[in-house]
Order: C-alpha cells, then structure tokens, then sequence
C-alpha cells in the first residue's frame, strides 16, 4: 500500500509547517518524508498543535531566531521536555535581522554564503552528530533563513534546483497571515514600508539568484560545506539522515 504524504501540515499556531520530503534527486534517491520539516515561529502553538509535532515523531527543534527575536516571541517547545530544542542563530556578519543593510532578499542571501560561515558549520555539524531526526527547521516566517538552510541541506541532497526553488517558493501560499503579524510589529517600530515588502516577497527568482550565486562563487553546495569545516563523512552522515537509502 502506498503512502500518500501532504506537503504543508495544518499545525495549529504554525501557517508555513511544511514537510520537505519527497523530492527526487540527480542520482535517482529521493528525500526522506516525515524527516525534515521546516516552520514558522512556534510562539502561538495551541496543544492541539504540539500534539500533532509529537505524532509526527519530530525529535528536534532547530531554531534559526535571533536572541531577541526568540525572547519577543518565545517558542512552546524551547521548554517541553518530550522534543530537543536547539536554538541556532542564522546570521551573516554585516547584518542585522531587524533592519538588514541587503537591498534586496537575494543579496542578503549572498551575505549569508559569504559571512555566515560558523552558523552554517554548527548547523551542519550538530545534525550530523547523534540521532536528531525527524527535524523541524524554524525562523519567523519560515521564509529567508529557513529558506536558506533547507535550499543548503537539499542542494547537499542532489535535489534538483528546481524543485529547490519551488519548495522556497511555496512559502509564497502559505505564510500571508504570519507576514501580516510581523509587518504590524515592524511598521509600529518606524520600519520603512517599502523596503519591509520587498523583503517579504517570495519570489522564484530570488532563490534561483541565490544558488546560482553559491555555484558561481562557491563551487556549489558540497564545495561550500567542505570549505566551512564540514569532512566528507560529516557530509556522508547529513546526506544519509535526509535521503532514502
């Protein structure tokens, strides 16, 4: 009997839970379902919502927030006992997440290849190490560091790069309200209107800006994780946790 499985997850307090399985990859391998997840924040999970985490089995909580964002909006599972959080800030030197010094998402994303290094090796190393899977990836909107982190972790995989973008672009359906919250708070704060909606856009384009930018001045993902730390076993050990064998 085959297993249908469904892609974005109505979690209760999430709008973008999202389960990134399934994708093919070049050497004929497909991600593992119900292994590597990515979220919204999880400040407003109802219990029905933590109950349906638990069903899916999740291990790990991987939360991408800054301090001060995680202070603001406290996620529910920082404090339960039955999953591993793991608050892991994605930053790039040179950047603030409140009011980042990129025009535009995709050159933000280059400033995370380029500077972020140590957020992306400890990232790496940690789910490599142990047995964290089934995982949930998380930052506010599930959106620009979720995004990144997960397009890193599938071009690892052999993903297709097409499939890498439509699954950033997804967020595009299901992250509105989220988008909404946080622009109330963003635009209470002074933030500039104009420049908060373009860095809430999700376009296509903007990831595909971003991994051809990793491949031109990288060498690609594997290239780049070898460069920041990771050995070819610790790359073997991420490949295998994600991928069926």
């Amino acid at each position: 009997m085959t297993t249908t499985y469904t892609r974005h997850l109505p979690i209760e307090g999430t709008h973008n839970f999202r389960d990134a399985g399934g994708y093919a990859t070049r050497d004929g391998r497909s991600v593992r379902w119900r292994t590597l997840f990515r979220s919204d924040s999880h400040h407003e999970l109802t219990d029905a919502g933590k109950q349906a985490i638990y069903d899916l089995g999740i291990r790990t909580s991987i939360d991408l927030r800054a301090e001060h964002e995680s202070l603001f909006m406290p996620s529910l599972l920082a404090s339960d006992q039955s999953i591993a959080y793991w608050q892991l800030p994605l930053r790039a030197k040179g950047s603030d997440t409140r009011a980042p010094k990129a025009d535009d998402l995709a050159e933000l994303n280059r400033m995370f290849f380029d500077t972020g290094h140590d957020s992306f090796s400890t990232i790496l190393h940690a789910l490599a190490e142990g047995d964290p899977f089934p995982i949930v990836i998380n930052c506010a909107v599930g959106k620009d560091r979720t995004g990144l982190m997960v397009a890193l972790l599938l071009e690892l995989a052999g993903v297709h790069r097409d499939d890498v973008v439509a699954d950033y672009a997804l967020t595009a359906k299901h992250a509105g309200k989220r988008i909404e919250q946080i622009a109330a708070v963003a635009l209470k704060d002074g933030r500039d209107a104009a420049q908060f909606a373009r860095l809430m856009e999700c376009r296509p384009e903007t990831m595909a800006e971003s991994l051809a930018y990793l491949d031109d001045q990288h060498g690609g993902a594997e290239q780049y994780v070898s460069k920041i730390g990771l050995s070819p076993a610790t790359i073997a050990a991420v490949r295998g946790a994600i991928l069926e064998n």
